[in-house]
């Protein structure tokens, strides 16, 4: 489900915004609790260009959460996406896996170069730390859509897999398990 998520979200101008706690989603909630579903939701966690560290709509989700405590979330993006984040995210991470035991989330996209990894793209040691003592709620993707072979034949899903090896070969054997296929 695609909500408050980056450029597309500016791209309906004087329209709604989409949000993951809007009632219209209801339905769709109480059916993937039913069917014993998982749901994806891309949500920013703050404002564009915002790194004051107050999460702004960080209540949005958590709204879902409580409101659905048998509903599988998975947070895309750990609500990062472009200028989207604010030293300290990690820790908003983890706050958000201790309260809300149906979340999970994925590290792809510009949350794993932006957030996670230095300016070199290794992990940042806080990150390593976070995805040691939460591995059973974190996976990898790769935000591929639609095209993974390249027009020459190139193999555009690999790279976009194989960076995180510098996660795994920092983290416990289960860990990177958890992580890398077991989630």
């Amino acid at each position: 489900v695609m909500c408050r998520h980056d450029d597309l979200t500016t791209l309906l101008q004087d329209r709604e915004t989409p949000t993951p706690n809007h009632p219209g989603l209801k339905p769709i909630y109480e059916f993937c609790v039913e069917k014993n579903l998982p749901i994806m939701i891309h949500s920013n966690s703050d404002y564009v260009a915002d790194s004051d560290s107050f999460w702004e709509y960080l209540f949005e989700m958590e709204e879902v959460l409580v409101t659905f405590p048998d509903l599988r979330v998975m947070w895309a993006h750990a609500g990062v996406s472009r200028r989207v984040s604010a030293p300290g995210h990690w820790e908003m991470c983890e706050r958000m896996f201790n309260r809300h035991k149906n979340m999970t989330m994925d590290i792809s996209w510009v949350v794993w170069e932006d957030v996670i990894c230095d300016a070199s793209g290794e992990p940042k040691q806080e990150w390593v730390d976070m995805c040691e003592r939460c591995s059973e709620r974190i996976f990898i993707g790769s935000d591929q859509v639609g095209q993974f072979i390249g027009v020459n034949g190139e193999n555009w899903l690999k790279p976009e897999i194989t960076k995180y090896w510098k996660l795994f070969d920092r983290l416990s054997p289960e860990a990177a398990h958890n992580i890398a296929k077991g989630n």
